[in-house]
């Protein structure tokens, strides 16, 4: 990777945190320039909605180790009156280990497994939702924080540096090693008050992700090139 990104007239990453990895790691010699990812408008949902009072949790993700949905999983018995749904693709070599987790929870009535949503039914999963959710302990930007926000979904996450990043003060954290923690932070966004705080929070945050911003900045890094 070093030899690629040295060669390279320029180097672009999609947050900060990726952006101190690559220069923690001496990856290149290159300046290195960050270019967030943003989310379209066929998220942006500003229908007000209660919420608090909704009994359905989305994570949209992959099912990978470092994605870490079985904490995720082991919070849904502390959830006895939610329903979680799992939107991303799982793979056939996960779902024995998967399947084997909700069931010994005994929350297999509480849990969907879509094995990969349509954008329409993820959409809509987030339309019906109290709260979106990750307790990932690895990302390069954490998209699933922003479409959720354009939405008008307030935010539960894992404690880790891309979140802090990403979410700043728009979304409730709690350790990814705590399943008790994740379903305190849902129980807090069953509150009204909180739960608005949260969506408006997280309105005012989707708006600084926008591609008309990460395009400017890449046609930044277009023009010192051709310069």
């Amino acid at each position: 990777m070093r030899w690629q990104l040295n060669k390279a007239d320029a180097v672009a990453t999609v947050s900060g945190t990726a952006r101190q990895e690559l220069l923690d790691a001496h990856a290149t010699k290159r300046p290195i320039t960050t270019v967030a990812n943003a989310v379209g408008n066929q998220f942006y949902d500003p229908t007000p909605r209660p919420r608090h009072t909704y009994k359905n949790i989305v994570y949209m993700g992959a099912f990978t180790p470092y994605k870490n949905v079985e904490c995720l999983i082991d919070m849904m018995p502390l959830l006895p009156d939610m329903t979680l749904h799992l939107c991303g693709k799982l793979p056939p070599m996960r779902r024995p280990e998967i399947e084997a987790r909700i069931a010994k929870n005994g929350v297999t009535d509480r849990i969907i497994i879509y094995d990969g949503s349509t954008d329409d039914e993820y959409r809509t999963a987030l339309r019906e939702a109290c709260c979106a959710i990750s307790a990932s302990r690895l990302e390069g930007f954490g998209l699933p924080v922003i479409e959720s926000q354009s939405a008008g979904v307030p935010y539960a996450c894992a404690d880790t540096p891309i979140f802090h990043e990403i979410g700043s003060d728009s979304v409730q954290y709690f350790s990814p090693d705590s399943p008790e923690q994740a379903a305190e932070c849902v129980k807090n966004l069953q509150d009204e008050a909180i739960s608005k705080e949260y969506i408006s929070r997280g309105y005012e945050n989707s708006m600084k992700y926008t591609w008309e911003k990460s395009a400017e900045a890449a046609a930044g890094i277009c023009k010192k090139i051709t310069n």
